[in-house]
């Protein structure tokens, strides 16, 4: 973790090897990188090295809802239906 400008951000690293499956992922980041939305994950930069690409972007205090999901394992339904409400909302501003 980082502070930069009275914000948290985090760097995430990946590697070549699987860049594949995060390629389509990283070129919609990169084409939207100044995105200001509550429900979007902003991207501050990036850069690579021969092994890598280093994505610097905004720190999510909870974690990544995956790693939520891990830990609780489920969720009730009104805390399910606002995290959905919230993925429709980003994925409704990145596509506009």
């Amino acid at each position: 973790m980082y502070f930069l400008a009275s914000l948290y951000w985090q760097v995430q690293v990946i590697n070549y090897r699987f860049i594949h499956y995060f390629l389509r992922p990283f070129l919609l980041l990169c084409r939207y990188k100044y995105l200001h939305s509550q429900n979007v994950i902003n991207l501050y930069g990036f850069f690579s090295d021969p092994d890598c690409v280093y994505l610097m972007q905004e720190l999510c205090m909870d974690g990544h809802l995956f790693n939520m999901l891990k830990i609780k394992q489920r969720f009730a339904e009104p805390e399910a239906a606002e995290i959905l409400r919230q993925v429709c909302k980003g994925l409704d501003y990145i596509h506009r």
